[in-house]
């Protein structure tokens, strides 16, 4: 049998456990392929169970999933009235009506939950959770399940409810 490790922070796992960190149920480790040449210094972990770079983002970033070496230090989230920061060690950006940072500009947002979701750095990469709301919480067209962390990508759609959107900008891969 594969070994498992989460797919947030590489721990290694056993069948049916739940990383005590992450919170998120465990994936097998990729297989190294052989004649890949070894990746470049780390710029930090990849949550990509198919990473391409043997779960190490490169310091040039990774052309393969998006994420790049600012992700380690934090992303941007472009919302319809400009953008929001995450920052590693900056604790979570509460989405939602009530006990948010962003409660007085989703005054209009009536489908967004008092307290809809939660974003973060974990790991290096950005992640949401949504936290119950009654209308979802989706990215890139997909609803996540509820109390799950998600990984999120370089160009991720997020959908709060029907009405609001954000896009994950991690910075040039380039």
């Amino acid at each position: 049998m594969a070994e498992l490790m989460c797919p947030q922070c590489q721990r290694s796992m056993q069948p049916g456990e739940v990383c005590e960190t992450c919170f998120i149920s465990p994936v097998p480790r990729p297989e190294p392929v052989a004649g890949n040449a070894p990746a470049p210094a780390s710029a930090g972990p990849c949550a990509d169970p198919d990473c391409v770079n043997g779960g190490s983002v490169p310091a040039s970033g990774c052309g393969a999933c998006g994420a790049s070496a600012r992700a380690a230090g934090g992303a941007k989230l472009l919302f319809p009235w400009g953008v929001e920061e995450l920052s590693a060690g900056g604790g979570a950006l509460r989405i939602g009506r009530e006990d948010s940072p962003l409660a007085i500009r989703l005054a209009d947002y009536g489908n967004v939950s008092r307290r809809h979701a939660e974003l973060m750095i974990s790991a290096g990469m950005p992640v949401v959770v949504d936290l119950g709301s009654a209308n979802g919480t989706f990215v890139n067209g997909e609803r996540i399940v509820p109390r799950e962390p998600r990984v999120l990508r370089h160009g991720d759609n997020l959908q709060f409810a029907r009405d609001l959107q954000a896009t994950i900008d991690l910075g040039s891969t380039r």
